[in-house]
Protein backbone atom coordinates (compact mmCIF):
# COMPACT_ATOMS: atom_id res chain seq x y z
CA UNK A 1 0.00 0.00 0.00
CA UNK A 2 1.49 3.30 -1.00
CA UNK A 3 1.71 6.45 2.07
CA UNK A 4 -1.01 8.03 0.76
CA UNK A 5 -3.72 5.44 0.17
CA UNK A 6 -2.47 4.05 3.97
CA UNK A 7 -2.65 8.23 5.52
CA UNK A 8 -6.16 8.08 4.55
CA UNK A 9 -7.17 4.91 5.82
CA UNK A 10 -5.42 5.86 9.03
CA UNK A 11 -7.37 9.28 9.24
CA UNK A 12 -10.16 7.87 8.83
CA UNK A 13 -10.78 5.00 10.91
CA UNK A 14 -9.48 7.75 13.79
CA UNK A 15 -11.85 9.87 12.98
CA UNK A 16 -14.46 7.73 12.98
CA UNK A 17 -13.44 5.55 16.34
CA UNK A 18 -11.14 8.02 18.08
CA UNK A 19 -11.47 11.74 16.73
CA UNK A 20 -8.24 13.50 16.90
CA UNK A 21 -7.06 16.70 16.12
CA UNK A 22 -4.83 17.85 13.24
CA UNK A 23 -1.88 17.75 15.51
CA UNK A 24 -2.12 14.30 16.99
CA UNK A 25 -3.36 12.87 13.69
CA UNK A 26 -0.10 14.55 11.78
CA UNK A 27 2.15 13.07 14.55
CA UNK A 28 0.84 9.45 14.40
CA UNK A 29 1.18 9.37 11.03
CA UNK A 30 4.55 11.01 10.85
CA UNK A 31 5.76 8.37 13.69
CA UNK A 32 4.63 5.86 11.37
CA UNK A 33 7.14 6.86 8.44
CA UNK A 34 4.69 9.12 6.43
CA UNK A 35 6.65 12.07 4.95
CA UNK A 36 5.67 15.61 5.47
CA UNK A 37 4.11 16.64 2.08
CA UNK A 38 1.55 13.35 2.30
CA UNK A 39 0.14 13.83 5.55
CA UNK A 40 -0.03 17.57 4.73
CA UNK A 41 -2.34 16.73 1.27
CA UNK A 42 -4.23 14.27 3.14
CA UNK A 43 -5.17 15.96 6.58
CA UNK A 44 -5.87 19.18 4.14
CA UNK A 45 -8.04 17.10 2.23
CA UNK A 46 -9.85 14.93 4.99
CA UNK A 47 -10.04 17.13 7.75
CA UNK A 48 -10.97 20.90 6.98
CA UNK A 49 -11.13 23.09 9.85
CA UNK A 50 -14.99 23.05 9.97
CA UNK A 51 -15.09 19.76 10.58
CA UNK A 52 -11.71 19.65 13.32
CA UNK A 53 -14.09 22.35 14.86
CA UNK A 54 -16.91 20.33 14.98
CA UNK A 55 -15.21 17.23 16.50
CA UNK A 56 -14.03 19.23 18.73
CA UNK A 57 -16.84 20.75 20.36
CA UNK A 58 -18.33 16.92 19.97
CA UNK A 59 -15.73 15.80 21.79
CA UNK A 60 -16.25 18.48 24.67
CA UNK A 61 -19.41 18.03 24.87
CA UNK A 62 -19.13 14.02 25.33
CA UNK A 63 -16.38 14.56 27.89
CA UNK A 64 -18.35 17.82 29.89
CA UNK A 65 -21.02 15.51 30.57
CA UNK A 66 -18.11 13.17 32.40
CA UNK A 67 -17.03 15.88 34.49
CA UNK A 68 -20.53 17.95 35.03
CA UNK A 69 -20.29 17.36 39.08
CA UNK A 70 -16.66 19.13 39.15
CA UNK A 71 -16.44 22.43 40.27
CA UNK A 72 -15.93 24.93 37.48
CA UNK A 73 -12.41 25.68 37.14
CA UNK A 74 -11.44 22.04 37.71
CA UNK A 75 -13.49 21.12 34.99
CA UNK A 76 -12.80 23.56 32.41
CA UNK A 77 -9.18 22.88 33.10
CA UNK A 78 -9.53 18.81 32.57
CA UNK A 79 -11.75 19.58 29.27
CA UNK A 80 -8.97 22.01 27.65
CA UNK A 81 -6.33 19.14 28.68
CA UNK A 82 -8.79 16.57 27.46
CA UNK A 83 -8.57 18.83 24.09
CA UNK A 84 -5.23 19.27 23.80
CA UNK A 85 -4.16 15.72 24.05
CA UNK A 86 -6.70 15.04 21.68
CA UNK A 87 -4.47 16.88 19.26
CA UNK A 88 -6.53 20.24 18.83
CA UNK A 89 -5.08 23.63 18.77
CA UNK A 90 -5.47 26.19 21.53
CA UNK A 91 -7.34 28.02 19.91
CA UNK A 92 -10.07 25.39 18.84
CA UNK A 93 -9.94 24.11 22.49
CA UNK A 94 -10.86 27.33 23.24
CA UNK A 95 -13.83 28.13 20.86
CA UNK A 96 -15.05 24.55 21.76
CA UNK A 97 -15.12 25.72 25.23
CA UNK A 98 -17.10 28.69 25.00
CA UNK A 99 -19.42 26.55 23.25
CA UNK A 100 -20.17 23.67 25.25
CA UNK A 101 -18.95 24.71 28.44
CA UNK A 102 -20.81 28.26 29.17
CA UNK A 103 -21.50 28.65 33.67
CA UNK A 104 -24.96 28.31 34.46
CA UNK A 105 -27.32 31.43 34.25
CA UNK A 106 -27.31 32.93 37.80
CA UNK A 107 -30.38 35.28 37.81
Amino acid sequence: MDDERFARSWVEYRLLHSPSGRRRLEAELRQKGVDAPVVERVLADMLPPELEERLCREEAARRARRLAGQPDDVRRRRLAAFLARRGFSPETVYAALAQVDTPPDTD
